[in-house]
């Protein structure tokens, strides 16, 4: 009886080519991002870093990608792949000219912001994201 089953979801399956643990197109999935460490690029200085920013991505049809981050008025355009989410912005804040990076590894939630200013070395923020839910 457990074989008879497994093969009509199968077949179920086949026919309408739905599967219930893929998130459908253009779904927006929502993060907890956790700072653990800066690296200044300049000087290689790795020091401490505490924060928490929420971050919500749409990842379209076609896996393009848009990024947002809580806080940040700035969106972030990219690409997703099965492993990884790649987005980045450019934007004028103050007379200077930016260019961030932010990158997520989809299976272990680790990621990477890279800030520049005026084309410098930067800083790279390393943290940790994870999936959130509503609470109610």
């Amino acid at each position: 009886m457990k074989y008879r089953s497994q093969i009509t979801l199968i077949f179920l399956f086949s026919i309408t080519g739905f599967c219930v643990f893929a998130k459908p197109p253009d779904s927006t999935i929502e993060l907890e991002c956790t700072y653990k460490n800066t690296l200044d690029l300049r000087t290689t200085e790795l020091t401490e870093t505490i924060g928490t920013k929420h971050v919500s991505i749409k990842i379209s049809s076609n896996q393009s990608v848009l990024l947002q981050i809580g806080g940040k008025g700035e969106d972030f355009l990219g690409n997703a792949s099965e492993a990884e989410i790649n987005t980045q912005a450019k934007y004028l804040s103050d007379n200077f000219n930016i260019r961030e990076t932010f990158n997520i590894n989809r299976y272990t939630g680790g990621f990477e912001n890279l800030f520049q200013a005026n084309n410098s070395n930067g800083l790279l923020h390393y943290g940790v994201c994870k999936s959130v839910q509503k609470k109610f």
